[in-house]
C-alpha cells in the first residue's frame, strides 16, 4: 500500500494519471507476451495489482468492461456480449463515480 500511495503521489494523486503512466512504463518494459501473461493470471486468478487494489470492485469491472470494447473494434475482432453481462455493467453504472464518473453522466436516465 505505500508504494501505491507513493505512486499516486509522484501522479499528484490523479489516479488516472498514474494508471496512464504506470501502463505506458509495463507495457515498454514487457513483451506482448509477458504482457499476455500478466493480463490472464490477473483475469482467471482474480490477482489484483497495482492500482486496481485502490479502485472500487464495481467500478473496475465497468472499467474492464468498456476497455474491452475500446481494444477490439479497432483491431475488427467484433463480439456478442453476453446479456447477463451487459446487464450487470447497466446495473452497476448508475452508482459509480471515480474515474468512470457514469453515476453524474447517467443522473436523471431511467
Amino acid at each position: 500500500m505505500l508504494s501505491m500511495i507513493a505512486v499516486l503521489a509522484k501522479n499528484g494523486f490523479n489516479v488516472p494519471k498514474a494508471s496512464f503512466n504506470g501502463s505506458v512504463r509495463y507495457g515498454s518494459t514487457h513483451s506482448p507476451a509477458e504482457i499476455r501473461a500478466t493480463w490472464h493470471e490477473v483475469v482467471n486468478g482474480r490477482v489484483i495489482r497495482g492500482l486496481g487494489k485502490v479502485v472500487p470492485m464495481k467500478e473496475a469491472f465497468v472499467d474492464h468492461f468498456i476497455h474491452h470494447q475500446d481494444i477490439r473494434r479497432p483491431l475488427g475482432r467484433p463480439r456478442s456480449i453476453p446479456a447477463e453481462r451487459l446487464a450487470a455493467t447497466l446495473a452497476a453504472m448508475p452508482s459509480i463515480g471515480g474515474m468512470v464518473k457514469s453515476k453524474k453522466r447517467m443522473a436523471g436516465l431511467k
